[in-house]
């Protein structure tokens, strides 16, 4: 059985090379995605953000907590 989702996000969080300044600055992005999963379970993902920094698609196949 195949099926298809479509998934909003919102996500902030903080990077940096210094530990020390760590949460000084945060970030916002929003976005949507698509998800299509396959008979044999194979999930394919596709996402688009937006935020400050401007426009990430990314491409994904299966879920993050998958090894």
């Amino acid at each position: 059985r195949t099926s298809v989702q479509i998934a909003l996000f919102y996500e902030t969080g903080s990077t940096t090379d210094l530990r020390s300044e760590l949460g000084d600055i945060m970030r916002d992005s929003y976005g949507f995605g698509l998800r299509g999963g396959t008979a044999s379970g194979i999930v394919f993902r596709g996402d688009v953000g937006f935020g400050k920094e401007g426009v990430a698609p990314a491409i994904f196949i299966g879920y993050p907590w998958e090894i």
